[in-house]
């Protein structure tokens, strides 16, 4: 295997110390970290080092720790310690197990972090003048060095050095999955056990059709609602995936009710509108607003005076204009574990997320995008394109078109309403992945990172969860599958959380339960105003917008789990202005 004879003599003259220490951020779980110099190019080591971080939760239960689980955090762009959350380590640690959370390297608190000159909090895609930037002082030679390859060879050395009780274990959410393929394609026998949830297809990622995963998995919430028989008979005995078709055509041809009876702002594209109504719940980084999809297709179609105030309600959510501000940043004597590098996520996924596909002009993304059902602002889009033609992409390397011989046990999941790595793409790698080692496990009305988002009856204790725990405890030989029938359905008729639904609608009824008049087609009147929804703070793409928030689902699951914590202020200052209904 290649490096490993060499991976602890590297350590032994570096000038950091190698030894665990206290990390410098606050945390409500012990943590310990290590820093770690490493070549910035494995290929050419007498050209310099850089810093890598790794932060540890060491085990709580008695005796020695069965194993460490390497978590390969997803994003990517965000530091390892940013990922999984507290209560996800804490489990782990009560079950016997070490959880080693490294930072993908230029991220988190690994030195140098990369970043745009222009916007040094790593808030925004990068811009032209920041792509300019790096190709000219760093050149694609230089931002290979921050390439997945690159990175696997720092987890190989951080392996070798630091795995000092029981067995390795190896687990990937989101993008953390394509980090973790190429490290087992690599360093096949590394690990004595590998899992991989939210699961990316290498071969079928492509950064631009993120769009049409949204359409997907809003078509599969639909065909999920035409199963369910409260949902499917409030739609007037229509097919569900077919009424929002109808809907949005009566909207373009101008003959839908709604068209006149909602306020200015809608329009004038009001199909548009009525698209992205339909889609950017499933951006949220959240189960249950998928729920919400039928009921506003449904309001849509029937436009009586609630629909009307409980429809703008929605809109004043996803988009709350000018009102609503970037986060200030906040002055803290703890250091960010989480560290955005927008440098370091699209590098790689210019790179590494276009190469398999053909890349649309602008003009033909942003036709594209607004010709969707379940659609998402060109805004977000379109910013990503534009700096794409000035990005210095490196060359891929041989890792990048082979797939791993790994004979270890390898266990993947992955939720089929998944819109960041959907479950279509999935399940064209049973191509290759089909050894007696390997198993592949579609988890029923799951998003994106279905160890979390698996719920059971009775217990917080998630199908995901339950998998991974037998699949580590029992070395790999048995797995728990079960819990995938008893997950929770997505709540239609009620859309879950409560509270959540009544920040969204003005009310707690997602419905009203009479049933829909046959949709009605009439000549509208020409508005006296229109607004939009594609300017403001959506098109400045904030990392505390809802924007970011969508763009961190779109192209990997974990910057969902950096900037979902501040939407929460968009919520207040949208509740302050929430229209009651009668």
């Amino acid at each position: 295997m290649p490096w490993i004879a060499n991976l602890v003599i590297l350590c032994g003259v570096v000038s950091v110390a190698c030894a665990w220490t206290t990390c410098p951020f606050d945390t409500d779980v012990p943590t310990d970290c290590v820093y770690e110099q490493v070549p910035q190019n494995w290929d050419y080591p007498n050209d310099g080092n850089i810093t890598i971080v790794t932060s540890r939760v060491r085990s709580t239960s008695a005796g020695p720790a069965k194993g460490t689980i390497w978590y390969l955090n997803g994003g990517s762009g965000v530091g390892g310690q940013c990922g999984p959350g507290h209560a996800w380590l804490s489990f782990f640690a009560s079950q016997g197990f070490n959880v080693a959370l490294p930072d993908f390297r230029g991220v988190g608190l690994s030195v140098p972090k990369l970043f745009c000159p222009d916007d040094p909090d790593g808030l925004n895609t990068p811009s032209v003048d920041c792509g300019e930037y790096y190709s000219s002082n760093f050149g694609s030679r230089g931002m290979y060095n921050y390439s997945i390859t690159m990175a696997s060879h720092d987890i190989a050395f951080l392996v070798a050095k630091h795995s000092s009780e029981g067995l390795n274990f190896v687990q990937g959410d989101s993008f953390g999955t394509f980090w973790g393929q190429r490290l087992i394609t690599i360093y096949p026998e590394l690990f004595d056990l590998i899992l991989m949830e939210s699961f990316s297809a290498p071969m079928r990622w492509a950064l631009f059709e993120a769009p049409d995963n949204i359409q997907w998995a809003g078509q599969r919430v639909m065909e999920y609602c035409s199963q369910n028989a409260s949902c499917g008979a409030r739609l007037g005995g229509m097919s569900p995936v077919s009424y929002v078709e109808r809907v949005l055509k009566l909207a373009e041809e101008g003959k839908l009710p709604c068209n006149t009876k909602l306020p200015p702002m809608f329009g004038p594209d009001y199909r548009l509108t009525y698209s992205r109504l339909l889609g950017m719940f499933m951006g949220l980084g959240m189960r249950d607003p998928f729920s919400y999809i039928p009921a506003i297709a449904y309001r849509l179609g029937r436009c009586n005076a609630n629909d009307v105030v409980a429809l703008t309600n929605v809109y004043m959510y996803l988009f709350p204009g000018s009102s609503s501000q970037p986060p200030s940043s906040q002055q803290s004597s703890s250091a960010d574990p989480c560290g955005i590098s927008q440098v370091v996520l699209y590098n790689l996924f210019f790179t590494e997320g276009t190469p398999f596909t053909t890349v649309p002009s602008l003009s033909e993304l942003t036709a594209h995008v607004n010709k969707l059902s379940y659609g998402v602002p060109s805004a977000i889009i379109a910013p990503q394109r534009v700096a794409f033609d000035s990005w210095p992409m490196y060359p891929l390397d041989k890792y990048a078109l082979l797939t791993t011989t790994t004979t270890k046990p390898f266990l993947m999941f992955n939720g089929d309403i998944d819109i960041s790595t959907p479950w279509d793409n999935v399940v064209t790698t049973t191509s290759f992945y089909n050894s007696s080692n390997m198993q592949l496990f579609r988890l029923p009305m799951v998003p994106h990172v279905g160890l979390f988002f698996s719920p059971l009856p009775g217990t917080k204790l998630t199908c995901g969860l339950e998998m991974a725990l037998s699949f580590f405890l029992s070395n790999g030989t048995a797995v728990n599958t079960s819990c995938i029938e008893n997950i929770v359905p997505l709540d239609f008729l009620g859309g879950g959380e409560r509270s959540m639904v009544k920040a969204v609608f003005g009310t707690e009824d997602l419905w009203e339960y009479d049933r829909p008049p046959p949709i009605e087609v009439f000549k509208p009147a020409q508005p006296s105003a229109a607004g939009t929804h594609d300017g403001g703070f959506l098109a400045k793409l904030s990392g505390g917008s809802f924007a970011g928030i969508i763009i961190g689902v779109f192209i990997g699951g974990a910057l969902v789990g950096v900037l979902g914590k501040q939407i929460s202020g968009n919520r207040d200052r949208q509740s302050e202005s929430t229209v009651p209904l009668n």
